[in-house]
């Protein structure tokens, strides 16, 4: 897992932010960030909402319809909280795949249901998704064909229909109605997405960061799952993906919408090139965490033509041989990005992360390699912020006095966690234990006692029966939940 920012790449091992919890996510989720989705009847979790005021601006879909985002609100204190999810879908690169895309919810929201379940990272439930569940979230429906990178003035006529190429006034129109929405109160973004929409993601992350900087201090991250679309011939030597997005670029009239730096950094009429990450990634500054197989199965079955990969077995040695070649070339193209000097270290004996230059960082001696890491990040079971009866019972964050209350308690001493519930995603949630004086103190219970807190049973369940307990020694790191 790599967080890409600008030309430098900085190494995550284990951190307690949330760049960490995406790793973990996307580490052990059986569907990654794909959004596995079903339209219900008023049980959906995310709701239509169409923009039907950015048609008088001419943002709309390829058939001219109103574009529209699925939102579903956080809860308690994570409500600022925001992620944006681009969806997915390749491209449209002329006029009759883009004519066929028309009659599709990939070109027309008159094919978008009222509600969607959404799962994966976009999920509401707590046992598939612990550390997003509660965030307030978007799933941006794609319906331009080109990554919300178009901006063709008048519309083409194909087969007595007018197609509009508006990407990037649809991407305006979202932007403007999430700030509408309450974006700008928000305390941390991501904008992520799968595909086709985590190239998007990556394409307008310094557009869409700029954006939002002028309304919020929010921390900004972008998450690209499976859209690092390598520049790479198919197996008989022809330029598929190149010829897309070639083509598309000139059909969609894309070219104002791409980092100027990487534009002018194209040869002539090359400017197309800034599709493809590992040209376009050096030139951009947002944080990127990027998550990518080293043998895409869609780009090698359907844009190198080698359909073989989705069923190896019936893979001759050429195609074989092509399947690896694939793989040298995605992680050449990587390199382009591979360049950092900076990375964040995690000490494993106090359990804090800092940031150095790479050239500080040593490897460490043969004979310490079979020492256990002396740090595990924790947190808290069955306990939540209190809530202010005051303020309609409103849920609030831990309060600057619980904080202080955890450290008075906790500082300097050994303390003893009982392990109440390991998550899928390595998460472990605790009771903690002051055994050092004459009477027992159970930190957990002393927090609710002092109105602190609240008992709740929202602690993961296990899994795995864990009944474990072990010392936590001083410096160690315990934190409060949420």
């Amino acid at each position: 897992m790599k967080e890409l920012n600008g030309k430098n790449m900085t190494v995550f091992r284990e951190r307690g932010d949330v760049l960490t919890l995406l790793e973990r996510y996307i580490l052990t989720s059986k569907t990654s960030s794909g959004l596995f989705m079903d339209s219900s009847d008023g049980g959906g979790l995310h709701e239509l909402h169409l923009i039907t005021s950015a048609t008088s601006n001419g943002a709309v879909c390829l058939d001219g319809s109103s574009p529209g985002i699925y939102l579903r609100n956080g809860t308690g204190v994570d409500k600022s909280k925001w992620i944006i999810f681009f969806g997915g879908g390749a491209w449209c690169h002329d006029r009759d795949t883009c004519y066929e895309r028309s009659n599709t919810e990939l070109g027309s929201s008159n094919c978008f249901p009222r509600y969607l379940r959404l799962e994966g990272l976009l999920s509401n439930q707590a046992c598939h998704n612990p550390d997003f569940y509660t965030w307030t979230s978007v799933f941006i429906r794609y319906c331009d064909g080109a990554s919300f990178t178009g901006d063709r003035t008048h519309p083409l006529e194909v087969n007595n229909r007018k197609l509009y190429f508006r990407g990037r006034r649809i991407l305006d129109a979202v932007l403007d109605e999430l700030l509408r929405r309450g974006i700008n109160h928000a305390s941390e973004i991501i904008v992520g997405g799968r595909s086709a929409g985590a190239l998007t993601a990556m394409i307008h992350s310094d557009y869409i960061r700029k954006r939002f900087q002028r309304a919020t201090n929010a921390s900004f991250r972008v998450l690209s799952d499976a859209g690092f679309f390598v520049d790479a011939p198919s197996l008989n030597g022809s330029e598929i993906i190149q010829s897309i997005f070639r083509q598309a670029f000139s059909l969609h009239n894309s070219s104002m919408s791409f980092n100027r730096g990487c534009v002018r950094a194209q040869k002539c009429k090359q400017e197309w090139r800034c599709f493809f990450p590992q040209y376009l990634i050096p030139f951009l500054s947002s944080p990127i965490f990027l998550v990518n197989s080293l043998y895409d199965l869609w780009q090698i079955a359907f844009l190198s033509n080698v359909p073989c990969v989705l069923k190896l077995d019936t893979c001759n040695t050429s195609e074989l041989s092509y399947i690896m070649s694939f793989r040298d070339k995605t992680l050449q193209a990587l390199r382009s990005v591979f360049n950092a000097d900076t990375t964040a270290v995690f000490f494993v004996d106090y359990g804090n992360s800092e940031w150095t230059r790479e050239s500080h960082v040593k490897r460490m001696l043969p004979h310490f390699l079979h020492l256990p890491f002396q740090a595990l990040e924790c947190f808290l079971g069955n306990v939540e912020p209190a809530y202010d009866h005051q303020k309609n019972g409103k849920k609030l964050d831990w309060s600057e006095d619980a904080m202080k209350t955890f450290s008075s308690l906790t500082e300097d001493k050994t303390l003893i966690a009982h392990v109440l519930s390991k998550a899928w995603n390595q998460t472990v949630y605790v009771d903690l234990w002051d055994t050092e004086g004459d009477e027992e103190i159970h930190i957990n219970k002393v927090l609710i006692e002092k109105g602190f807190a609240h008992e709740t049973d929202h602690t993961v369940s296990n899994p795995w029966n864990i009944e474990a307990s072990f010392e936590v020694n001083p410096h160690k790191t315990v934190g409060l939940p949420g």
